[in-house]
């Protein structure tokens, strides 16, 4: 491995046909990151030497991943995030269903159950990735079902309760910017009750088309800053969206919802704290931070 200003570089040599390597990665997020703040990451593969690819078209891969906090381990989540580029209509998008074994004894078996909406989804396009463990898969109608048979996963303290099965499946090509896709699955433990997963949601946007109302290129005064605990903020162009005041320890100390703001009035006189971040997200999800000082 080496590394060259924010990326990683990996060299495989005589990889065999169908050979697949897995690397894992993990990384220590900044400090002011929040719960539902995104990561975004770009995996691109390329074959040296002058060999021709006979897929290139999957060599690149865009990953935002959500952070999350105390959760339910049962989840599903999109991993190219929850704002879809126009031109993924009509073509793949990556799901993981990840569950885990909470009880006090192993779970035989574990069935994944997962209904896609035919408006949304081509059934027949669906395609397995990768999983935990072995399985065996199976459509019926527009749901398809994975089955982890003689699993026997282990169950709290054991680090091996843990299990996951990622795939892919294509748009529907009717589909516009504007529309969401929408999708749960059900987690059967044995023959326990299902576990019902969140409601995974994304939405196709425009591609390179931004509203009016970004704060990327918006010029924001903050005045007096430093202050005795009141504050102004004036917006260069009028802003829509969230505006929340967190301490070094990024606590929530207050929160608003703006529409066609061009001054916002804080008042923090009567906060302990000396020093605040500010946190702007647009409607296009654009963040900015400001830091605050009271004296």
């Amino acid at each position: 491995m080496s590394h060259f200003s924010d990326s990683l570089f990996f060299k495989f040599e005589k990889i065999k046909p169908f050979e697949k390597i897995k690397v894992k990665l993990s990384f220590l997020p900044a400090v002011f990151l929040l719960v539902s703040d995104s990561l975004s990451f770009v995996a691109n593969a390329s074959i040296l030497n002058n060999v021709d690819d006979d897929y290139p078209n999957n060599n690149i891969f865009n990953l935002n991943q959500e952070i999350k906090s105390s959760f339910d381990p049962n989840d599903k989540q999109i991993l190219e995030g929850s704002n879809l580029p126009k031109s993924k209509i009509g073509d793949f998008v990556t799901y993981t269903i990840r569950f885990e074994n909470t009880g006090n004894a192993k779970a035989s078996f574990v069935v994944l159950a997962d209904t896609l909406n035919k408006d949304y989804f081509d059934i027949n396009s669906i395609e397995p990735l990768d999983a935990s463990h072995k399985f065996s898969l199976r459509t019926d109608g527009n749901a398809i079902v994975v089955l982890f048979d003689s699993i026997e996963l282990n169950f709290p303290p054991n680090l091996n309760r843990y299990g996951y099965f990622t795939f892919r499946v294509k748009t529907k090509s009717s589909l516009s910017p504007g529309d969401f896709i929408q999708n749960s699955a059900s987690i059967y433990f044995d023959y326990n009750k299902p576990i019902v997963t969140n409601m995974s949601e994304a939405r196709f946007i425009n591609d390179g088309i931004s509203s009016t109302n970004t704060i990327e290129n918006t010029n924001i005064l903050v005045y007096p800053n430093p202050s005795f605990g009141v504050f102004n903020i004036v917006f260069e162009k009028s802003y829509s969206g969230d505006l929340d005041i967190f301490d070094l320890n990024m606590r929530l100390i207050q929160s608003y919802k703006l529409r066609d703001s061009r001054t916002h009035y804080l008042d923090l006189s009567g906060d302990f704290n000396l020093e605040y971040f500010v946190r702007l997200i647009d409607n296009d999800n654009t963040v900015k931070f400001i830091k605050l000082v009271k004296m």
